[in-house]
């Protein structure tokens, strides 16, 4: 028999079954969250994870801008968030200068509880089963998912929510891209600072002074009682800028971004670092019966972009509420239903503007043509004029429309809110 995690003493998710609608494999945030808009609208769904309990893991820790808005809207912010208090605005320096401010609620929370708290509101029509998939045969019209123990369940769709691996992929027949030529370096870390109390209400965003620093920004937030670091850089793992930081993140800060303990007052500790090297790339051979992927598992999102949690939800929504409840009203679940999905102009838009937003993160903070520098100071004198408008009108620029105008004479673009 298949063994189940019923989550929590008080779920009762009736008698088991090995055969459903739709098996998603991966309960991430992706899959978890999928899982959840599928089994309201009454669809039967097997959720398979070989985490009974979602364990640490160092990925998307804030939630801001679009993705609060999208969750709300999708019904999901409360169950997400739980009782995490937003902090109210982000302030931004460089070189030392205070650029401005953005109002807009952001969320401090880790990857782990965000995903542990969606799993508690997987609603009766989940059977959520803890084991590990070993294969996956897709066909025409039922695909067959086996467990590591031999089992099998079966389902007229699959949807692969387990991120970048490509060992599952490569079983389904589905491969990765040689890559687009982008890797972004992504460092957490826990930081104790002399003036704590800032981070009450405010997230602080630090962002890189030299191209030659290769650093996009740092993000310093609250999560609970915890001052949590973010720095998205563009070093490779072995540089030694990468080691020092790695063994001495204090010091490091200090040296590449002078002016930060103005804010935070003295850096007393920081560590330890975690840190993930990503690749992005997207996949190969993905049209095919029975299987479609979601989030990472489909195209790896850079995280300095900010738009990982954007596009996961975006594919989700598309998913769950336009093309899954068509396709099991009609017979089959073949490619040419899959492909559907993946040629939805808001999907290959927002895959599209994912890379793009990749690809200039990482050119406007490391590139020094003169097309580049030229578009930096672009950057810093719109921005100054913006602000300057702006209060001469009585106004402060708030929110994603505004924020070209509050971070004022950056020389860089903001870090996005997505």
């Amino acid at each position: 028999m298949i063994v189940e995690n019923h989550l929590s003493a008080d779920t009762d998710f009736g008698p088991p079954s090995s055969d459903v609608d739709v098996v998603i494999i991966g309960a991430g945030l992706a899959g978890t969250l999928a899982a959840i808009l599928l089994g309201r609208a009454g669809v039967s769904v097997a959720l398979i994870d070989r985490a009974a309990v979602y364990p640490p893991d160092f990925r998307a820790e804030q939630l801001v801008g679009y993705q609060v808005e999208m969750l709300a809207r999708l019904g999901l912010l409360e169950i997400v968030i739980g009782d995490t208090v937003p902090a109210e605005r982000a302030v931004g320096i460089r070189a030392g200068r205070r650029l401005g401010v953005v109002t807009v609620p952001h969320y401090g929370i880790s990857y782990e509880t965000m995903v542990n708290r969606a799993r508690q509101h997987l609603p009766q029509p989940v059977r959520f089963v803890s084991a590990k998939v070993t294969d996956i045969v897709p066909g025409p019209d039922r695909q067959r998912v086996v467990l590591a123990n031999g089992e099998a369940v079966t389902g007229r769709l699959a949807v692969i929510a387990t991120g970048p691996g490509r060992q599952l992929l490569a079983r389904a027949g589905i491969g990765k891209t040689a890559g687009f030529g982008i890797q972004v370096l992504a460092f957490g870390f826990d930081l104790e600072v002399e003036a704590p109390a800032f981070f009450d209400r405010s997230v602080l965003v630090v962002q890189g002074e030299r191209p030659a620093d290769k650093i996009d920004y740092l993000t310093l937030f609250a999560i609970g009682d915890r001052i949590r670091g973010n720095l998205f850089t563009y070093h490779g793992s072995a540089d030694p800028w990468t080691q020092c930081f790695r063994q001495d993140p204090r010091e490091t800060l200090r040296r590449a971004m002078p002016g930060i303990e103005d804010i935070t007052g003295e850096i007393l500790n920081a560590g330890p670092v975690e840190y993930r090297v990503i690749d992005l790339v997207g996949s190969t051979g993905h049209r095919r019966d029975g299987v479609v992927l979601i989030g990472d598992a489909f195209q790896i999102s850079s995280p300095a972009a900010g738009t990982g949690v954007s596009r996961l939800l975006s594919d989700i929504d598309l998913l769950c509420n336009v093309y899954v409840p068509d396709w099991l009203a009609t017979g089959g679940m073949g490619a040419n239903k899959i492909g559907q999905f993946y040629d939805d102009a808001a999907k290959q838009s927002s895959d599209a503007e994912a890379l793009r937003l990749a690809g200039y993160r990482r050119a406007v903070t490391v590139e020094t043509s003169l097309v580049w520098r030229a578009h930096r100071s672009r950057v810093a004198l719109q921005n100054k004029v913006r602000s300057q408008l702006a209060r001469l009108a009585g106004q402060r620029p708030a929110g994603q429309a505004g924020m070209a105008a509050a971070w004022l004479g950056s020389g860089m673009a903001p870090p996005p809110l997505h």
